[in-house]
């Protein structure tokens, strides 16, 4: 189930709804199901735009900063993880350069973190969120889905 997220510095529950945008593409209405289907059948994918709120992806890239950093909420690491990164990134200062990158590891090009949602608590509700799982099944046709693991690609 998604709940409504809690940030440190949130006192009671606020009216955003966890990672679920309130005017979501998500909600798939049963005339469109079939072509939507098709689609994915065809391509292997589909596209849904402002599926996920802007709030909710803004709070899961800093924590990705965090859990790159080593600074894990769930309190174990992700099954395979980059190099924990050792600059002193603060979430308050605009001068972060993303995902940690410095003029010295600019090479880098692309982080890989598998399954990140046994470490950080935002990205396990959006993984385990029953919104989306109930879309995987309709998209699919199956009954019932489960995570096998989810992977964070960065660039």
């Amino acid at each position: 189930m998604c709940y409504d997220y809690i940030t440190a510095h949130d006192d009671v529950r606020s009216d955003r709804h966890g990672p679920i945008s309130p005017q979501s593409s998500l909600n798939i209405l049963p005339s469109k199901l079939s072509s939507i289907q098709q689609t994915f059948h065809d391509d292997g994918f589909f596209l849904f735009h402002n599926a996920i709120s802007t709030i909710f992806v803004s709070h899961l890239q800093s924590r990705l900063e965090h859990v790159l950093r080593g600074r894990f909420d769930r309190g174990k690491a992700p099954d395979k993880m980059p190099k924990i990164l050792t600059d002193n990134y603060d979430e308050n200062n605009n001068n972060n350069a993303p995902l940690g990158f410095r003029p010295h590891n600019s090479k880098k090009r692309v982080i890989q973190i598998i399954n990140v949602h046994k470490c950080d608590a935002g990205f396990r509700e959006i993984a385990t969120c029953v919104e989306i799982g109930r879309m995987v099944g309709q998209l699919t046709g199956w009954n019932s889905v489960r995570l096998a693991q989810d992977q964070v690609w960065a660039k």
